[in-house]
Parts: structure tokens; sequence; C-alpha cells
């Protein structure tokens, strides 16, 4: 019964201690927490959150500017290589060289475009093709290059 006692004084001291251990670490904690939650209400974002949100307001409509004015450089240059690229079709396209005086002959039968005497013979009807219309004719002769008749 003796051992018993000093034991059981010694258990309730220890007790008592780890209880106060205990106790002190949980007002540290919620002390560091209030110190925590005392800096964050300092903060300027806490104090006057209009002003951030103004800031990020201008940032977000620089960017905006920003990315709308390449855009607009984009399409410019788009616009500009399309045009290019229209330009270079139009003098490649056979009817604009129509436009500048020139003809096409055509053969009737086949619609080959007759680019030879051999693409042709005496009687064979061809459509010839101007910048206003076409004429539909006849071979009726040859002549090669360099030849006089």
């Amino acid at each position: 019964g003796e051992i018993a006692v000093p034991e059981k004084r010694m258990l309730k001291n220890e007790i008592r201690h780890i209880s106060l251990r205990l106790i002190n670490g949980i007002f540290n904690y919620i002390n560091e927490r209030r110190q925590k939650l005392e800096y964050l209400k300092r903060a300027p974002v806490f104090k006057r959150p209009e002003t951030y949100v103004n800031n990020y307001r201008l940032i977000i409509d620089q960017l905006f500017k920003l990315l709308q004015k390449d855009v607009d450089i984009y399409i410019s240059k788009q616009k500009s290589i399309l045009n290019h690229n229209i330009t270079r079709l139009e003098a490649l396209n056979p009817l604009s060289i129509l436009k500048r005086g020139y003809s096409v002959c055509i053969h009737a039968d086949t619609n080959n475009v007759v680019k030879q005497l051999n693409d042709v013979e005496i009687g064979d009807p061809v459509v010839i093709l101007l910048s206003d219309g076409s004429l539909l004719c006849n071979v009726k002769d040859s002549m090669r290059k360099g030849e006089d008749k």
C-alpha cells in the first residue's frame, strides 16, 4: 500500500504536468493564430480591398488593349497578305489577260486551248475568247512562223 501511494502521487503530478503542457501548447497555438490574424487584418488588401480590385481592373484593361492592338495588327497583316495574293491571282488569271487585249483560242469540239498549229486543222471550228465576248470561227488557213503567203 505504501508503494502505491507515492506512485499514485507521481502519476497525478505527471498528469498535471502533461495537462499544463497541453494547455500551454493550445494557448501558444491560439496566440500564434491571433497574431497571424492581426497581421492579415493590417495587410493593405484587407484594409482597402477596392484599391486592389481597381489596380487589377487597370491591369486587365491594359492587357485587353494590348491584346486588341495585337489582334488589329495581325488582322492588318493578314489582309495585306490576302490583297497581295489576290493581286498575284488576278495577274495570272486568263480573263485578266483578255482585259489587257489578248485573246484565247479554244477548239470548239474538244474545248482544249489551241496552243500550236497542230492542235487544229483547216475547217475545224474554234472559239476565240475576248474581254467582252467570243467569236465563233472556222479555221480557213494556217501559216507557220517565218512563212509568207
